[in-house]
């Protein structure tokens, strides 16, 4: 089981976004918890703290996850990356996993999310 230090959420939905970090937050309440909505927001973030973990959406205006995941692959090279979306394309999930992303399915629930947390480097 890893470590759960920092949290990044991208999605571009905010309910998706309040769920998972009231899920991280009751799990895991000393984590520092970032949140952005799309990639370029994302990139436009300083986070001082360590992340531990980047949870991502697929589809999103612009950059889509599997693109923004190896940039943020180069920044926080020690975090674990999941892609949690609802887009379940064979291609895609492949994509995800040869780049050494995770990857997992929406909805988000809270089973879900404690599962993605507990995931070490591959």
């Amino acid at each position: 089981m890893s470590e759960v230090k920092g949290v990044l959420i991208i999605d571009d939905s905010r309910v998706s976004r309040l769920m998972v970090q009231a899920i991280v937050k009751q799990k895991y309440p000393e984590s520092a918890i970032y949140e952005a909505s799309n990639a370029e927001e994302t990139l436009a973030l300083t986070i001082s703290d360590e992340l531990s973990h980047i949870i991502c959406d697929f589809n999103m205006p612009g950059m889509d996850g599997v693109e923004l995941s190896k940039e943020l692959q180069k920044r926080y090279p020690e975090a674990i990356i999941t892609l949690l979306t609802a887009n379940i394309q064979a291609s895609i999930r492949n994509k995800a996993e040869d780049q050494g992303i995770h990857f997992a399915k929406k909805p988000v629930t809270e089973e879900r999310i404690i599962s993605i947390l507990s995931k070490s480097k591959k």
